[in-house]
């Protein structure tokens, strides 16, 4: 299973006795992310490093490598402009354009992503039902 991951998962994915990290690594979820999400990561790099037990965020890093393809925004941006007025959060644009370019589903926990129709959203305990 493909999903398109918010950085709240991506947040989550970090700690190795997550549930997340669990669904992950026992139903060989793959993961795509926008590489934005990278720079949303960097500025909660002390909350991330303290939750994940790592010591540098080199090493949050190459866990997030190891499970996400990160995608540039270039690659689904033509999607913007058909997706850019159904959700109230803006920063959340990203997740819902590159979800429509590659016909996937998103994984977050974020209630508002359920304002809009047009992109299937998935939360942790949603996605635990499809997979049993």
């Amino acid at each position: 299973m493909k999903l398109v991951a918010d950085a709240n998962v991506l947040f989550s994915l970090v700690r190795e006795t997550s549930v997340t990290r669990q669904l992950v690594d026992q139903f060989a979820i793959e993961l795509v992310s926008p590489v934005y999400v990278l720079d949303e990561l960097k500025n909660h790099k002390t909350e991330l490093l303290k939750k994940s037990g790592q010591k540098k965020f080199e090493a949050v890093l190459e866990i997030l490598n190891r499970y996400v393809q990160f995608i540039e925004l270039d690659y689904f941006k033509k999607q913007i402009s058909s997706v850019k007025e159904i959700i109230s959060d803006p920063s959340d644009i990203v997740y819902l354009a590159l979800a429509k370019e590659l016909d996937l589903v998103i994984w977050s926990n974020d209630t508002h992503f359920k304002e809009q129709s047009i992109i299937h959203v998935v939360n942790t305990a949603e996605l635990i039902d499809l997979l049993d």
